[in-house]
């Protein structure tokens, strides 16, 4: 009867150990541990964009009228980063200087062995991120990307739609 005992007790401990380390795990590998309802909206239309040194600026309107900057930079440690006004949890030590030229329709940013084009007359509008070998790794439509606005009207949430090749890396998300 001790030995069934002791079984019992040592088989609700590991019981106990593996319910608490899965619920631990989940709340770790996420920060969105608040609900926060929001509404969400595409940016449908480009209203100007800015090409500065470091930063490439696409100022964007919703068809509610709520505007919205996405900035594309490219860290020093390569690829290609974009945000909306607010930055995420990753920040580059340093970005690189971009050198901007067109093909075609295309607006080419390019930095690092990295280069995207936006396609600012397109419909919907988009744009393409290429590698060093010039290959198109991934491509984002305005109707994929979708801004979650609170009840008060404040971006809250960035939400995107995209293919992505089975070897290419994302970093900070």
């Amino acid at each position: 009867m001790k030995k069934i005992f002791k079984s019992f007790v040592v088989f609700l401990t590991v019981l106990s150990l593996v319910f608490s380390c899965c619920s631990l795990m989940g709340s770790a590998l996420t920060n969105d541990n608040q609900h926060i309802p929001v509404e969400w909206e595409s940016p449908t239309e480009i209203l100007k964009v800015e090409m500065q040194e470091k930063a490439f600026v696409v100022s964007t309107k919703t068809p509610e009228g709520k505007v919205n900057n996405l900035y594309f930079t490219f860290p020093t440690m390569g690829g290609v980063r974009f945000n909306a006004d607010t930055k995420g949890f990753f920040e580059p030590q340093d970005t690189s200087v971009i050198n901007y030229s067109a093909d075609g329709a295309a607006i080419v940013m390019q930095a690092n062995d990295t280069k995207v084009k936006l396609f600012t007359t397109a419909s919907p509008w988009r744009f393409e991120v290429y590698n060093a070998e010039d290959k198109m790794v991934t491509w984002y439509e305005a109707d994929k990307i979708l801004f979650g606005y609170d009840e008060d009207g404040f971006l809250r949430k960035v939400k995107t739609a995209s293919y992505v090749d089975e070897y290419e890396t994302l970093f900070g998300l």
